[in-house]
């Protein structure tokens, strides 16, 4: 395995599953998995990945940072940087940061996945470290 997502196809069912909804255990694909596969990139802090310790964001360091106009910019940098690296089904158009929480990032992603074409839009996509 590459280290870069779960990106294969094994049947299941009749069902061309390429993961499972973490929360249900029920087979995740198409925009719902790349949705999920995202959120989990950026909310896992680098390092804690045993066999893959490059794996993830440093948005868990920014999340608690003080509120400044560069705090923006710098989430939305890591934000574009981790997903290119470890989400090869889509193309970064734009991130726009909504809001900085305590412990909580609230951002827009559009996308474009790279198999249809289609334009993906994540909005509020909530972040919670």
């Amino acid at each position: 395995m590459s280290g870069r997502g779960n990106t294969t196809t094994e049947p299941t069912n009749g069902v061309n599953m390429l993961g499972m909804d973490r929360n249900t255990g029920k087979p995740l694909s198409g925009v719902d998995h790349i949705c999920q596969s995202i959120v989990d990139i950026l909310t896992t802090p680098l390092g804690t990945r045993v066999m893959l310790p490059e794996y993830g964001s440093k948005l868990f360091d920014l999340v608690d940072n003080p509120t400044d106009p560069s705090l923006a910019m710098r989430i939305m940098m890591e934000s574009a940087g981790a997903i290119a690296r470890w989400e090869p089904r889509v193309r970064i158009d734009r991130i726009n940061v909504l809001a900085v929480d305590i412990g909580k990032i609230t951002i827009l992603i559009i996308a474009t996945d790279i198999e249809t074409q289609q334009r993906l839009e994540f909005n509020n996509m909530e972040l919670i470290f």
